[in-house]
């Protein structure tokens, strides 16, 4: 059901079935699921690989996000008085828009866009 895994870090989630029992919030985590595949394809966004229902886990296999933030690397950059460069505000801020474009074409929205929410390599690559 998953798209073939690249040979790349994975980033697992998991949600205890107990949890999404007892906050009543199964539909949530479906429409999150359907969501995720939904989005497939989009090299700016983290790719779903694959979802396990285990006995007491829901567990979410994706592709590991960057090792940082953008809020991590503006504290940063603002630390060291240092500014973006007009290269590094136009790459960051086309690949988040290309995500947007790619989620919106498909009649979804980001409900919590910020730059705690927006992975970056340590390469500065989002």
């Amino acid at each position: 059901d998953g798209v073939r895994p690249k040979r790349c870090p994975y980033a697992l989630k998991f949600i205890p079935i107990r949890e999404i029992n007892r906050l009543n919030i199964s539909s949530q985590v479906n429409q999150e699921i359907k969501y995720m595949k939904m989005l497939r394809g989009c090299k700016n966004l983290v790719q779903l690989i694959n979802v396990c229902h285990l006995a007491t886990d829901v567990v979410f296999l994706m592709e590991m996000a960057g090792t940082a933030t953008l809020a991590h690397f503006l504290k940063l950059y603002s630390d060291q008085r240092r500014v973006f460069s007009d290269a590094q505000i136009a790459s960051i801020g086309g690949k988040i828009f290309t995500a947007l474009r790619f989620m919106h074409d498909k009649d979804l929205m980001h409900r919590d866009l910020k730059p705690a929410n927006v992975a970056v390599s340590h390469d500065g690559h989002c």
